[in-house]
């Protein structure tokens, strides 16, 4: 959505570019959660600008797909439906979408693994980034030392 909008931007004035920056993350938003006032903004831009609505729809039905009650393969089978839609769009939204769909295609088999298991590797990334953040703070220590504070030491849960 953010590199579509980025593209519209360079064919604006430099009056409708100050406001498609202010109104972006009205963009970002679900459909579900705009107010009314929100929704008037957001679909004055995208009835202006047919990448830009294009693009929303995509992202939107891109998260439509990841309904939590969905199995494994009815997931996979919106997925394909949705790279289908997308493959039959325009060069720009394409290329807007390629790393979503390159991800997508490399962790295929861990994505949807997801919608049958309900199990992710969240805990582990989050206490990576915790690592990552004691290693930040002790600038100059030494693997033994951070590996003695980790395991040893009162973890600081706060961040």
């Amino acid at each position: 959505m953010e590199a579509v909008r980025k593209v519209t931007h360079q064919t604006l004035s430099d009056a409708q570019r100050k406001q498609l920056k202010h109104d972006r993350k009205i963009m970002l938003l679900r459909r579900d959660d705009l107010t009314a006032q929100q929704g008037f903004i957001l679909q004055t831009w995208l009835g202006n600008f047919d990448d830009l609505g294009k693009a929303y729809m995509l992202k939107e039905a891109f998260y439509e797909f990841c309904i939590p009650f969905l199995h494994g393969f009815a997931a996979e089978t919106a997925y394909s439906i949705w790279l289908d839609d997308l493959n039959a769009q325009s060069d720009v939204l394409r290329e807007a979408f390629e790393p979503l769909v390159t991800s997508m295609t490399n962790w295929r088999k861990y994505i949807f693994n997801y919608f049958d298991y309900r199990a992710t590797n969240a805990y582990t990334e989050s206490f990576n980034g915790y690592l990552k953040q004691i290693y930040r703070n002790g600038r100059g220590y030494s693997f033994p030392a951070i590996r003695a504070k980790v395991l040893y030491g009162k973890l600081d849960k706060q961040r």
